[in-house]
This record gives structure tokens, sequence and C-alpha cells, in this order.
């Protein structure tokens, strides 16, 4: 009996270690992002559009961004172009995070003026580790201008958030990691009144398909259970022997 109690004991002390450990292990993911106002455009409607993204990673333990997804919103409109690469006129560098690169991801949209419109452009990135960050431009059009307009100028914030309560759309970020996690943000909830505007979002634990690291604990589990079921045996064993 006493070697059972002390194999239970162990058992109980192994599940409570693999528990710790998976606790340990769980690393967050969280992204800043930030709009500013371009210093540079020559676009107008009060220099609104072109707006410039700023893209950090304020994830841990090395987790990287793999993609974004950014969505208009108000489909009234639409993105012209995104530039990765240069500087604006107002001296803001754009280009992908420090030892990576960035790229269009598919033909949701291109460089081009005048070229493919739409209503969602997705960058993929490589090496974009945490703390660096990737700045880029994307012109917003409407999709039915005036007459004789067909690039007309438009002001991001009425584009992208409180443009019309529930019947039009926020415009949404959404954000995938390494681990296979997406974080998605919807930008709602902002006074009009600024020239720049910063969100972020986090979470803390393994979900949505993330793979969760084997447990340094686990193969002590298995043996702790192989010795329960050895130590029954003997047990049952030397009952029917009596």
């Amino acid at each position: 009996m006493t070697k059972m109690a002390n194999l239970v004991g162990a058992f109980a002390a192994t599940l409570a270690l693999c528990a710790s450990v998976s606790a340990a292990q769980a690393l967050s993911v969280g992204f800043k992002l930030t709009l500013l106002q371009n210093p540079g455009t020559s676009y107008s409607a009060a220099n609104g559009d072109n707006p410039v993204f700023i893209l950090e990673n304020q994830s841990e333990g090395g987790l990287r961004i793999t993609q974004i997804d950014f969505s208009i919103g108000n489909t009234a409109y639409n993105f012209d172009r995104v530039v990765l690469t240069g500087t604006t006129g107002g001296g803001v560098v754009r280009g992908g995070p420090a030892g990576g690169a960035m790229s269009i991801a598919g033909g949701s949209i291109d460089g081009i003026d005048g070229g493919i419109r739409a209503d969602q452009f997705s960058l993929s990135f490589t090496d974009f580790d945490p703390t660096e960050k990737a700045t880029w431009t994307a012109e917003i059009d409407q999709d039915a201008p005036p007459a004789a307009n067909a690039n007309n100028a438009t002001n991001f914030r009425t584009v992208f958030f409180d443009n019309g309560g529930a019947s039009v759309p926020n415009s949404v970020m959404k954000v995938h990691f390494s681990d296979l996690r997406a974080l998605t943000y919807e930008i709602t909830g902002v006074s009009q009144g600024q020239i720049g505007y910063s969100f972020t979002q986090a979470a803390d634990d393994f979900g949505g398909g993330a793979d969760v690291p084997l447990p340094a604990a686990l193969p002590l589990l298995g043996a702790g259970l192989a010795g329960l079921g050895l130590a029954a045996r003997r047990r049952r064993g030397r009952t029917a022997g009596a």
C-alpha cells in the first residue's frame, strides 16, 4: 500500500507540473497599428487621402507577423494602390521590417495608380519579429466619383471609421502570426479631429489552431501511468495466489 500511495502522489505531482509548464509556454501575440495623415502627399482631401500605415509586432517569444488583411469597411470606396517602399515628401520612410521583407499578397491590390482597385489589400511578411515595424501607404478612391475625376481624393477618416453607424461598417485589420493565431481589430470609437491614431490588440494564450509545445514533464506522466498499471497487476497476482 505504501508503494501504491507513493505512485499516486508522484502521478498527481506530475499532472501539476504539466499544467504549470503548459501555462508558462502560453505566449502572447499582439500588434499596434498607427494611422497617420500623410505629411507629404499631394493627393488632398485635406491631406487625408493616401494615409500612412505603421504596424508594430508586440508579440512575445519570437512570434512573427506573417500576413495582414485590411478591409476598407465602407465599400462605396476602394484602394487604388498600395506603396511599400520609398520616402514620402514629409520624410516618412516606407518599407518592411528590419531584416525582413514585405510584399503584396496575391492579386489583392497593386502599386499602380489606376490599376487593381479593391475593398481589401493583403500584405505578406518575412522575419517580422517582435518590436519591429513595417510602414506603407494606401491610396483611397471613391467607387463612383464625380464626372471627369476618376481619382477622387478622399479623407481616410471618413472611410475607415465612424462613417455612418451600423449601416456602414468600419475598417478591419486582421493580423496573422507564426503560431497560426490571428487577431482581428475593428476600428471604431475614434475622434475625427486628429492627425494620427493608434490601435492595439493582443491575446495571451494559445487558441485557434495554434500548436501547443509538448510539455517537458509529459514523459514523466507516462512513466507514472505505467508504474501504476504495473503495481495494480502485481497486487491482483498476489491476491489470486492467496
